[in-house]
């Protein structure tokens, strides 16, 4: 299979803290698009971020020599910032969005989350229909669009989800959305939902980091005791990584949407964690060391 460039959004670059809800695992598990064939490029906040990348057992069993190049993007939300990232690349995927911070005491969380994220996605698809050479653009969205967050984890288990929920859209926005709908570009857009993604993060370095993303939702349990309600919908990070990959592929129908969830109807049993580190972990458990409840 022949090489295509790819432009890349990589999980680590934003100006604030990523949702690697996952962290899409270094860039949509690049292992996954050097398999697949594709020459790629990905777009982080700093050179440190490449080197990180670099470092990661699983990129170093790729060994991707020249496949594998890294474009500085200081900051997404300026105007233009990915036009010259995106020259003569044939796809796009982007994933880089806010992540919740450690200390929760955030003054305005629609400045903090939504407007960051709105911003990377609007100029990312500007640049693209901008360099004229772009087939498909994949970007990371989450089941939270869909459904209020107050609904996830609520514990009530009557709430329906069908093709007709989804959040309303920021009206400030509003304008901006229906001037992209109406120039009709040129390439293909896919928009994917995943659940709750877990799944190891070679990038963590040290505890507070493993506590950050999705993760949290089992360790908080695990680690910390707590007791939670929280929708049993979860889908593993190998996954959600092919499921971007795949939508490179012209078979795959374009401008759709895909919920991204383990499964089926059936979803997630988050007590199996407790089960199995209580199994896994039987001296930590006696000892106090993880407060489970079991």
């Amino acid at each position: 299979m022949g090489f295509h460039n790819i432009h890349l959004q990589a999980v680590i670059y934003a100006s604030a803290p990523l949702n690697a809800p996952f962290p899409l695992t270094h860039m949509t598990r690049v292992s996954l698009l050097g398999y697949a064939g594709y020459r790629v490029r990905a777009a982080v906040r700093s050179p440190e971020k490449a080197r990180r990348i670099f470092a990661t057992p699983s990129i170093k069993a790729l060994a991707p020599g020249d496949r594998l190049s890294f474009v500085q993007v200081p900051d997404m939300q300026v105007d233009g910032a990915y036009d010259e990232a995106i020259k003569g690349a044939q796809y796009a995927i982007h994933v880089a969005s806010p992540i919740h911070p450690q200390n929760p005491d955030i003054p305005n969380l629609t400045e903090y989350f939504i407007h960051p994220a709105i911003r990377g996605s609007m100029g990312l698809l500007t640049s693209a229909q901008q360099a004229g050479s772009i087939r498909r653009v994949v970007i990371t969205s989450y089941t939270g669009a869909i459904l209020p967050w107050s609904a996830i984890v609520s514990g009530q288990v009557e709430n329906v989800v069908n093709e007709n929920t989804r959040v309303p859209t920021p009206t400030e926005y509003s304008f901006h959305f229906e001037t992209y709908a109406a120039s009709k570009p040129s390439f293909d857009v896919f928009h994917l939902f995943p659940a709750f993604v877990i799944g190891a993060d070679e990038l963590v370095t040290d505890a507070t980091d493993a506590l950050r993303g999705a993760n949290r939702e089992i360790l908080d349990s695990v680690v910390l005791g707590e007791d939670k309600a929280i929708a049993n919908a979860s889908v593993h990070l190998d996954d959600v990584a092919e499921a971007h990959v795949r939508c490179l592929d012209p078979k795959v129908p374009g401008n759709g949407g895909f919920i991204l969830i383990s499964k089926g109807l059936q979803g997630t049993n988050w007590g199996d964690s407790l089960e199995i580190t209580a199994r896994k972990f039987k001296k930590e458990v006696e000892s106090g060391l993880l407060q489970m409840m079991l």
